[in-house]
C-alpha cells in the first residue's frame, strides 16, 4: 500500500511537472510579443496595447508562481551547465568571460528542481585589442 501511495504521488507529481512544462510556452510568446513592440512600435504606437500584453505577462506569471515556478535570472552569474543551456559566446565589455551576458530563452525552476534551463550566450571577454 505504501508502495502504491509512493509510485501515485510521483506520477501525479510528473503531470503536474508536464503541465506547468507545457504552459512555459505562453509566457515565451509573451516575451517575444513585448520585444517585438518595442522594436517595432512607431510614433503613432498604442501604447495601451503594450501595457495590456505586460500585464498579461506579469498576470501569467504571477499565476506560475503561486504554483511554486521562479523565473530564472542568470545574468552576469557564471555560466552552469547544469541550469543553463549554451547557445554560444559574445564579446562583452560589461560581462567577465564564462559568465551569462545574454538570455535568449528564460528558464524556470520549480521547488527547487531545474524545469526548464535557461538558453544563454556566454561572454568571452572584452575583444581583443587590434584584432
Amino acid at each position: 500500500r505504501t508502495r502504491l501511495e509512493q509510485r501515485l504521488a510521483r506520477e501525479a507529481d510528473e503531470k503536474r511537472l508536464a503541465v506547468l512544462r507545457d504552459m512555459l510556452s505562453l509566457g515565451d510568446h509573451l516575451d517575444l510579443a513585448v520585444a517585438y513592440w518595442d522594436q517595432n512600435a512607431g510614433p503613432d504606437a498604442d501604447a495601451a496595447f503594450r501595457a495590456n500584453l505586460v500585464a498579461t505577462r506579469h498576470a501569467f506569471l504571477d499565476t506560475l508562481r503561486r504554483h511554486g515556478v521562479q523565473v530564472m535570472r542568470p545574468v552576469a552569474e557564471t555560466f552552469d551547465p547544469e541550469l543553463h543551456e549554451a547557445m554560444g559566446q559574445i564579446e562583452s565589455k560589461e560581462t567577465p568571460a564564462d559568465r551569462v551576458a545574454l538570455v535568449v530563452r528564460t528558464g524556470y525552476t520549480v521547488d527547487d528542481r531545474l524545469l526548464r534551463p535557461a538558453c544563454v550566450m556566454v561572454s568571452s571577454g572584452p575583444a581583443a585589442e587590434g584584432v
